[in-house]
Parts: structure tokens; sequence; C-alpha cells
């Protein structure tokens, strides 16, 4: 853990620690879900987000081959419609 100055709202991370994870401007999400205010990096976020949406689609099958099982019913439908 460290102290990090903050100066008009403003939060200074410190060169050793964007060089450690990578960091660059903008590169930085603030995910303030919870009790604490968590800084992310957007990679770290991206993973986290990853994971999320693996545990929602687990058993799910393969969404490609529901849209397109879902494209050919709706062309179908179309098909006896005209």
């Amino acid at each position: 853990m460290q102290k990090v100055p903050m100066t008009q709202g403003r939060i200074v991370i410190p060169a050793s620690l964007r060089k450690k994870y990578g960091l660059a401007d903008g590169d930085v999400i603030l995910d303030d879900r919870g009790p604490d205010l968590r800084v992310l990096s957007v990679r770290e976020a991206v993973n986290r987000v990853q994971e999320m949406a693996v545990t929602y689609l687990a058993g799910a099958g393969s969404l490609a081959d529901e849209l397109v099982r879902d494209r050919r019913a709706d062309a179908a439908k179309e098909h006896e419609e005209a």
C-alpha cells in the first residue's frame, strides 16, 4: 500500500507503479462498487468482465450458433408469410 499525492481532485500514480503495471495516460478504471475505491488497469478490468461473462454464459452453448439458428428461423418465417 502506498500513499499517493492528490491535488485538485487528481491522484498521481507514481512512475514506479505505472511502469510495474504498464499504465499510460487514460489506462485506469476507478471501481467504486462496494465500500472501497479501487484503481484497476484497463487490462484487469476487461479480464474481470470476461470472467463474469463466463460465469453467466456457462453451459449456454455457442452464441454464434444460437444467432444462426434465430436468423434461419426468422428467414423461414418470412418465407412462409410471403
